[in-house]
């Protein structure tokens, strides 16, 4: 959440070269396989382990506003998703 969050105030460029995302495979999925369920994120059914953190990260979220975080998070994740198979070629 708290990288995500600063992705929503940095231009989509800086954050792209800046961040990078690591998924956490689960047994037999690949990493693309685990970004590719982020290219449909909805910050309407993510949940934080902390009910509190959770308050204030949305507090964020909808400054910058929902339907542009959810966008930038597809676009960080179709980005990794670009990388991933240049770097397998």
């Amino acid at each position: 959440w708290e990288l995500c969050t600063l992705f929503s105030f940095m231009r989509e460029e800086q954050a792209l070269e800046r961040v990078q995302l690591e998924p956490l495979n689960k047994p037999g999925s690949t990493e693309v396989e685990v970004l590719q369920q982020l290219t449909n994120f909805s910050v309407s059914v993510a949940h934080c382990y902390d009910p509190n953190e959770e308050m204030r990260l949305r507090r964020v979220i909808n400054a910058v506003g929902e339907t542009q975080f959810n966008e930038r998070i597809r676009v960080l994740a179709t980005a990794c998703i670009k990388q991933r198979k240049e770097e397998n070629e």
